[in-house]
């Protein structure tokens, strides 16, 4: 046993009682807290603090799919403080390692923070503002950051990435339990039937970029199957909006692989949807996504209603349109992410966002050996021009992987990956 797992065990001994006292003194909430404290000290016992900060930061990618459905206290949810433990267990061993940014990246990151800070001293509620644009900053920059000071291995990577898929295949599960919400649409255990379908979506293109890391034939069949069941979600969900963003992502497929047989897949796949296209729409149901952008009856109240919202976005924006009015709770409701960006952070601050989405999409035309996990930006970017994303984890998560593609040095430090064979533009130290 390690000096460190010895501490861990003498702390879970001595809290022992005080644990018990907890559960019996508090009934349900305290032995649930009771229950996961302990599971936090066997975990740190057995697997040390970095393998516990991996399990955490698991927990926090399985939740993600899930985001505001499991419970949250005010802005915080679930996947917040599983993310928040998980980095703070890390942090000690990131102390000797070397930052190594894309300067577009790192520019865009500061001129945020600063436009940030002033855009939430305009808001009408100046505190509340600043508390999501803090949440807000940890999630899109500081979890990134810390991805790539640490440099996972390709096996960690794709373990994270493979606990948001089981977190969405958990919410399936709840779905076709549960049955259909009003209008015939499913939403599992998430909030929302959009963000039901944007899980499943960001599923099916993680499910893409593990497939060719899958050297066993009945892996390959498991993870096409998974990929299959996670179209049916967004189908499911009748969102039409990420049911066209990853049509468009796997129209990139064979553009970023360079691959005619991928092509040839999708014309022979294209026109035999083509041809059922009216089981098609049949197959999802009436409140299916086919069947909403055929323009079934529940299209028309969304499409008005995301109108109205539109409108009311672009008059907030032309209050202060060049350092915006700050990032607070309603800025997620104008479904457009590239007004909701400006409002919050003005025109000035939209350019520094589009540059971090740059640094983030560029990868996938490179030879970087994790450059598939750009195909999470490419959905975002697509997926965003109908969908209030700015301050949504749900694909937030998943998306932070994505600078690992953008800096090569992550790459060699990754003791299962090689060396980028094209080099992705300069970084900072």
């Amino acid at each position: 046993m390690t000096t460190k797992s010895g501490v861990a065990t003498v702390l879970m001994v001595v809290a022992t009682p005080a644990l018990i006292a907890l559960a019996t003194r508090m009934g349900t909430l305290g032995l649930a807290g009771a229950f996961v404290v302990a599971a936090g000290l066997l975990g740190l016992a057995v697997l040390g603090r970095a393998g516990m900060a991996v399990v955490v930061l698991g927990l926090a990618f399985a939740t993600a799919p899930m985001y505001r459905g499991i419970g949250s206290v005010g802005p915080v949810t679930p996947t917040d403080a599983f993310l928040l433990i998980g980095l703070v267990l890390l942090l000690p061993s990131l102390f000797d390692r070397s930052l190594s940014l894309p300067p577009g990246f790192l520019l865009a990151i500061v001129a945020l923070t600063v436009i940030g800070l002033v855009s939430s001293a305009n808001n009408a509620s100046p505190v509340i503002a600043l508390v999501y644009l803090i949440q807000w900053l940890v999630v899109f920059a500081g979890l990134p950051v810390f991805l790539v000071m640490w440099g996972p291995s390709r096996k960690v990577i794709d373990g994270l990435l493979a606990c948001y898929v089981a977190g969405q295949v958990a919410s399936i599960g709840k779905a076709f339990l549960t049955g259909p919400i009003a209008a015939g649409r499913y939403m599992g255990f998430s909030h929302h039937p959009n963000d039901f379908g944007l899980a499943g979506g960001v599923a099916v293109v993680i499910l893409l970029y593990l497939l060719p890391h899958c050297k066993e034939a009945w892996l390959r069949v498991a993870v096409l199957g998974l990929i299959a069941l996670n179209l049916y979600s967004v189908i499911m969900s009748g969102s039409r909006g990420v049911t066209l963003a990853v049509a468009v992502v796997v129209v990139l497929i064979p553009i970023a692989e360079r691959s005619g047989v991928w092509a040839l897949l999708l014309t022979f796949a294209g026109a035999i949807g083509l041809a059922l296209l009216p089981l098609v729409v049949k197959f999802g149901g009436s409140g299916g996504a086919f069947a909403r952008l055929a323009g079934d009856q529940t299209s028309a109240g969304s499409d008005s209603l995301r109108s109205t919202a539109l409108g009311d976005g672009w008059k907030r924006l032309l209050h202060s349109p060049f350092l915006g009015s700050g990032l607070d709770p309603t800025v997620g409701d104008y479904h457009n992410l590239f007004l909701e960006v400006p409002i919050a952070f003005g025109i000035f601050g939209l350019a520094a966002y589009l540059v971090i989405c740059y640094v983030f999409a560029r990868p996938l035309f490179t030879r970087h050996p994790l450059h598939r996990l750009s195909y999470l930006t490419w959905l975002f970017l697509i997926v965003g021009v109908t969908f209030p994303g700015i301050n949504d984890r749900t694909i937030a998560v998943p998306l932070s992987m994505a600078i690992l593609a953008a800096v090569p040095a992550v790459a060699s430090r990754s003791a299962d990956v090689r060396p980028a064979a094209e080099p992705v533009p300069g970084g900072v130290r």
